[in-house]
């Protein structure tokens, strides 16, 4: 068991990484009061999950006064021929990805929870000015509590490891083989807006109800590929 506490994220590489997706939100601050990890047995690690344990994560987002140019680190993607790859994967130019191994089977056991996750996100209205007044839009707030990431059997329900790699058992490990590794989140949510000087106003709330989300992941054996993803998500009104 090990943990670190009071780490601050950083927020260029953050914001690099999101302006790719999204140009209209920049991270001001990123906290989070503790991380720990559990290993309930080291002598097992391809059956016993290991549990990542984050307690409070406080994220503050505003609204840029500029944007990042979306043509900046976009790397030119190269097409090769089928035997060009060939090629290049024995001259040793690209490595070729190994069979699906142990460090792939810890990582689809980890679990991870989160007792709660704030996020603010600040526009800044016509004037663009970060000079509180009449004219600065209320903030957005979203709380999201008791985040729970854990592996599940076929049926959805949380199970022992043994149980949960239980219908991968009989699937073969030649060129045809694949995994089936079922996953679930779970989390209570609650989003509001809070008006400058004033107490925020509940828009949606999931406090008495918590969101579902059921994935699906297919891998191939040969060389750890995912072959397919499939959500389904339950959200209470």
């Amino acid at each position: 068991k090990g943990e670190i506490r009071d780490v601050e994220l950083n927020c260029v590489f953050l914001n690099e990484t999101a302006s790719k997706i999204s140009p209209l939100l920049e991270f001001e601050s990123v906290h989070v009061s503790k991380i720990s990890f559990h290993v309930s047995s080291w002598t097992n690690l391809r059956k016993a999950p290991i549990i990542v344990d984050i307690e409070h994560v406080k994220a503050s987002v505003v609204e840029p006064f500029h944007f990042l140019d979306e043509r900046a680190g976009r790397k030119s993607i190269q097409q090769v021929t089928r035997e060009q790859l060939v090629l290049m994967i024995r001259d040793g130019i690209l490595k070729a990805r190994g069979a699906y191994n142990l460090f792939d089977r810890i990582l689809d056991n980890l679990s991870v929870e989160v007792s709660s996750i704030q996020i603010s996100f600040q526009p800044y209205g016509k004037f663009k000015t970060r000079r509180p007044g009449p004219w600065t839009p209320p903030a957005w707030q979203m709380n999201l509590a008791n985040i729970r990431f854990v592996s599940v059997n076929e049926y959805g329900q949380e199970a022992p490891p043994e149980e949960v790699w239980r219908h991968n058992h009989h699937r073969s490990s030649g060129s045809g083989g694949a995994l089936l590794i079922y996953k679930k989140c779970e989390m209570e949510y609650k989003i509001a807006i809070k008006p400058l000087n004033g107490d925020p106003i509940p828009l949606v709330t999931g406090r008495d109800n918590k969101m579902e989300v059921q994935v699906a992941i297919k891998r191939r054996i040969r060389d750890g590929e995912v072959l397919a993803v499939q959500i389904d998500s339950t959200i209470p009104k």
